[in-house]
């Protein structure tokens, strides 16, 4: 078999259930667990009408919301994985810089200033994605390069949705209408975290 099909993780869940995962399935649930982190947030925000959220909540609850129990199983046990190992570098861009770790409890939160960072800047929301999952050892340095292009064609943004649409539909357990429908009507959001400049790719998105 090829090195990039070699198994490169052995996780341990609470049941002492060794779970096996490769290089690539790694890879993916990084990327979805950092679209998770800025999903969680902005629902919060939503919820609240603030931005106030806390590193030890963040670790507890988002790898169990959606869209994990609908995924394959290993994108829920990676994201575990990453927030029980790399909970401050992966929350670092929502959190006030004041708010240190004490011991070893993350008490850091995210108020005010990091508003800006969630709804404002796309671009930092896909450079903490690329970094942060290539830094950790989860991509390739080739997957920092990857949806860096600007898109200028019309149709070119459309058979880019179109790829787009089908690896995250490639995400779940089982493809139902009901499903492919929220997929869907997801995928606009998500687009800034593929793309560095996805505007065509949005406008393919909204038609």
């Amino acid at each position: 078999p090829s090195v990039a099909l070699l198994i490169c993780c052995l996780f341990t869940t609470a049941t002492s259930k060794t779970i096996t995962m490769t290089q690539g399935q790694f890879c993916k649930s990084c990327v979805a667990t950092v679209e998770a982190l800025f999903e969680y947030a902005e629902s919060k925000a939503k919820e609240t009408h603030s931005l106030d959220l806390k590193a030890d909540k963040v670790a507890e609850e988002m790898c169990k919301q959606k869209p994990f129990p609908y995924y394959k199983d290993f994108f829920r046990t990676g994201c575990e994985q990453i927030v029980a190992k790399n909970l401050t570098t992966l929350t670092g861009p929502l959190m006030n810089r004041e708010h240190k770790i004490e011991g070893e409890k993350d008490t850091r939160k995210a108020t005010g200033r990091g508003e800006s960072t969630v709804f404002k800047s796309d671009t930092l929301k896909f450079e903490h994605q690329k970094s942060f999952c290539r830094d950790i050892g989860a991509c390739p340095e080739t997957f920092y390069a990857m949806g860096r292009d600007t898109i200028r064609d019309s149709c070119r943004g459309c058979h880019e949705f179109v790829w787009d649409f089908k690896v995250i539909l490639a995400r779940e357990k089982a493809v139902t209408p009901a499903r492919v429908a929220d997929v869907l009507t997801t995928m606009c959001e998500k687009l800034a975290l593929l793309h560095l400049r996805p505007g065509r790719i949005e406008d393919a998105c909204e038609r």
